[in-house]
C-alpha cells in the first residue's frame, strides 16, 4: 500500500469515528500493510463439542480487501451435507467509508453441489457461497455462519493466515469439550500452546495477533507446510451409530474394519464366476492379473458420498450387480474377488495427491482421501489402484507412490509404505533425427521412451481423444513455430510401465541464417529455461525436483548440402548438489551428433544451497541455448 492511500485511510478513520459509522477502520502498522492484498481484521472460529457425535461450529470473519489482487478473499462460503447442517449464514459488504453496501442472509447465497467432473453419482455435499468483490478499495467483508455437526470423524483445522499476501490483526480458535473428553492437537509452524480453561467444560484457546504477510518460496520440500496451523482430532468419536477411537493407528484401523464389516460378501454365483475365470492360472499372479482385467473391463468409477456412505464402502454384491463404485467400493469389491479365489488382499487407506508423504504419522486421525488394495505375495507386495480402467497392475504413480498408507487388518490399522522409484526408473530417453535445408527450415523425427513416473502424463495423453491431445501439444511443446505432422503412442503396461512416443514436427525458420552461415540450436525439445530469482533471505529448505529422474537426448543432424561445420559448442559438465548435467557435440562425417544428459535427485538441501540452485539453473539454461555454426564455403 502506498503512503497516499494509507493517509487517505487514516483521514477517513477520523471522519468515520466522528460520524459513528457502522464499521470503523483503524490505523495499522506499516509492516501489516506492506506486501498485503488483504487484512484479516478479526476472525473467530469456535467449535463446541456436545457429545461423541455432535458439535456446534460458529465462525466470524471481518477481512479488508486492499486491492484487486485481494478480491479472491471476498469470495466467502461454507460447505454442508447430511452430517453437517448449515443453521445460519450471513454476510455484509462495507465500502471505503464503512457504510454497508450489501447485506445477505442465508437464502441470498448461491447454493450448488460440491461435486466436480462427471464421475459423481450420489453426493449430498453442497456449498453456499457468494462473491462480494467490490471496485472501490479498500472495502471490508464481514461473514458469519453456524454449523451443526451430526457425526464427528473430524475436528477442525485452524489456519489463521489464509495466504502469504494476507496480514492478520487477530485470529482466535476455541475448542470446547464436555468434562471427561480429551482433545488431541498438533501445532505446525505455531509454537504457542493453547490456554486451557477447566470448568464444567474444558476450553482450549489459541490466538494469533499482528501477523505480517510472508513470502511464499519456490522449490520447497514436497509436503512442507509453510503456513501456521493447528490440527485437532477426537480421541473417542461417533458417526451415524458407529463408534471408535483414534488414540493409535491400530485403533483407528479397527474402526474402519468395523465400518466395512459385512460389505465384502458376494453372491455364490459371483464367487463361482471368479473361480472359473482363474481356473487355468498356474499361480497367484496370473489369478490377480485376470481378476484385475475383469475389474477394469466391467466396472467404472463414480463418486458416492451420502452420509456414512462417504466412509463406508458400498456392498461388494451391489458393485457386482450395478458395475460401478467409488474408490472405497471398488477396492472392497476387488478384495472380495481375491477372497473368492483364495488370495488375501487388504483394503488400504491413503492420501492421494502430488505432495507425496504428507501423512502426520505422530497424529493418528482421518487424514486419508483414497482407498487402494495391498496384496502381499511372499517377499513381494502388489499394490492395486482399483479406480482406473487403464492403469498397469502393480503400478502407483505420482499421486500414490512413496508415502505412508494405513493397511486395514482384522487386528487394526498398520502403517505401511507404498513403492518408491529411483532416478533410473524415471527415465526419458529421446532420439531426434533433425533434417535442415539451406533456407533454415527443419523437420524433426522424434522417438521418446518414458518410464516410471515420467510416463504418467504421457499415459494420460495416450488415452485422450486425438484432437484434444493435439491441442494440448501445440500449447506445451514450447516451440515458436511448428506443425505436428504425426503423433502416436504405444503403452506397455507393467509394474514399471513405459510409453513410446513417435512425433514428427515441421519447423519453419527454425535455423537462424546470416549471409552464408546457419546458426543451429541442436537441443530441440529439452531446453531448460526457468531460472529462479536469487533470494538472500531464503528461509525454507530446498528441493529441486519432487522425484529423481534422468533425461537423455541424442540429436543427429545431417548437414545440408554444401555446408560444413565452422564451430561446435564446447563440451559442458555441471555438477551440483541437486544433480548433474552434461552436453557434448561431435562431427561424424557429414552429420553432427549432440548428446545431453540431465540427472536430478530429490534430496532436500539446506536453505543456504538455494544460491547453488540458481547458479545450476543459469548454467543449464545457457548450455541448452548454445548454437553451432555451419558455413557455406
Amino acid at each position: 500500500m502506498n503512503k497516499n492511500l494509507l493517509s487517505i485511510i487514516i483521514f477517513l478513520i477520523t471522519i468515520i469515528n466522528s460520524a459513528n459509522a457502522q464499521f470503523e477502520f483503524f490505523t495499522l502498522p506499516t509492516e501489516m500493510t506492506k506486501g498485503a492484498n488483504a487484512i484479516v481484521r478479526e476472525e473467530r472460529q469456535e467449535f463446541a463439542v456436545q457429545s461423541l457425535g455432535k458439535a456446534v461450529e460458529r465462525y466470524h470473519l471481518a477481512i479488508t480487501i486492499l486491492n484487486e489482487a485481494g478480491n479472491k478473499y471476498a469470495q466467502v462460503g461454507q460447505g454442508y451435507s447430511k452430517l453437517t447442517r448449515l443453521r445460519s449464514m450471513e454476510a455484509t459488504l462495507y465500502n471505503l467509508v464503512g457504510k454497508p453496501v450489501r447485506k445477505l442472509k442465508m437464502t441470498d447465497f448461491t447454493d450448488q453441489s460440491m461435486s466436480g467432473g462427471g464421475y459423481t453419482f450420489f453426493d449430498d455435499n453442497r456449498v453456499k457461497m457468494v462473491d462480494l468483490s467490490y471496485t472501490e478499495y479498500p472495502y471490508t467483508v464481514v461473514f458469519d455462519y453456524e454449523l451443526v455437526h451430526d457425526g464427528l470423524l473430524f475436528y477442525p483445522v485452524w489456519v489463521p493466515q489464509a495466504g502469504g499476501d494476507v496480514a492478520v490483526v487477530a485470529s482466535v480458535f476455541e475448542m470446547t469439550l464436555p468434562a471427561g473428553m480429551d482433545l488431541r492437537y498438533k501445532a505446525v509452524n505455531f509454537p504457542a500452546e493453547p490456554l486451557i480453561k477447566k470448568a464444567e467444560q474444558k476450553t482450549y484457546y489459541w490466538e494469533a495477533k499482528n501477523l505480517p504477510p510472508f513470502q511464499t518460496e519456490s522449490y520447497v520440500p514436497v509436503g512442507l507446510q509453510q503456513k501456521a496451523r493447528v490440527y485437532t482430532a477426537p480421541t473417542d468419536f461417533e458417526i451415524e451409530g458407529y463408534t471408535g477411537d483414534m488414540r493409535t493407528w491400530e485403533s483407528f484401523g479397527l474402526f474402519i474394519a468395523k465400518l466395512n464389516a459385512g460389505t465384502e460378501k458376494l453372491p455364490e454365483a459371483s464367487i463361482n464366476r471368479f473361480k472359473n475365470l482363474v481356473a487355468n492360472c498356474k499361480n497367484d499372479l496370473c489369478k490377480i492379473q485376470t481378476l484385475y482385467h475383469y475389474l477394469q473391463s466391467n466396472t467404472r468409477y463414480v463418486n458416492i458420498s451420502l452420509g456414512i456412505g462417504g466412509w463406508r464402502p458400498m456392498p461388494a454384491a451391489d458393485v457386482d450387480a450395478y458395475k460401478y463404485g467409488d474408490c472405497k467400493a471398488l477396492s472392497n469389491y476387488f478384495c472380495a474377488m481375491l477372497d473368492a479365489v483364495g488370495i488375501k488382499g487388504y483394503y488400504t487407506l491413503i492420501r492421494s495427491d502430488d505432495n507425496y508423504d504428507y501423512l502426520m504419522r505422530d497424529f493418528p486421525s482421518s487424514q486419508f482421501n483414497h482407498a487402494v488394495v495391498c496384496v502381499p505375495q511372499g517377499k513381494d507386495t502388489l499394490w492395486v489402484e482399483c479406480t482406473s480402467q487403464t492403469e498397469s497392475l502393480g503400478y502407483f504413480g505420482r499421486s500414490t507412490c512413496n508415502r505412508a498408507a494405513l493397511l486395514i487388518t482384522p487386528q487394526g490399522g498398520k502403517l505401511v509404505r507404498t513403492p518408491n522409484f529411483t532416478a533410473v526408473h524415471n527415465l526419458q530417453h529421446r532420439v531426434v533425427d533433425l533434417t535442415i535445408d539451406p533456407e533454415g527450415n527443419a523437420e524433426a523425427s522424434i522417438h521418446t521412451r518414458y518410464t516410471g513416473l515420467q510416463q504418467d502424463y504421457r499415459s494420460y495423453l495416450a488415452e485422450m481423444p486425438e484432437r484434444q491431445r493435439r491441442d494440448l501439444m501445440y500449447e506445451q511443446l514450447g516451440l515458436k513455430n511448428f506443425e505436428i505432422l504425426q503423433h502416436t503412442f504405444d503403452r506397455q503396461k507393467d509394474r514399471l510401465p513405459a510409453v513410446d512416443e513417435q512425433l514428427r514436427l515441421k519447423l519453419p525458420a527454425y535455423i537462424g541464417k546470416s549471409g552464408k552461415r546457419l546458426f543451429v540450436q541442436p537441443n530441440v525439445l529439452s531446453t531448460w529455461t526457468h531460472v529462479p530469482t536469487a533470494d538472500s533471505t531464503r528461509q525454507q529448505a530446498v528441493q529441486f525436483s519432487p522425484f529423481p529422474f534422468v533425461d537423455v537426448d541424442t540429436v543427429k543432424m545431417v548437414l545440408p548440402m554444401d555446408y560444413t561445420v565452422e564451430r561446435l559448442p564446447e563440451p559442458v559438465q555441471i555438477q551440483s548438489a541437486f544433480g548433474a548435467y552434461e552436453a557434448r557435440c561431435s562431427q561424424e562425417g557429414n552429420a553432427v551428433l549432440y548428446i545431453r544428459k540431465l540427472s536430478l535427485n530429490a534430496e532436500v538441501q539446506p536453505r543456504e544451497k538455494f544460491v547453488e540452485l540458481v547458479d545450476f539453473c543459469k548454467k543449464m539454461s545457457k548450455a541448452d541455448a548454445r548454437k553451432m555454426v555451419l558455413v557455406k564455403p
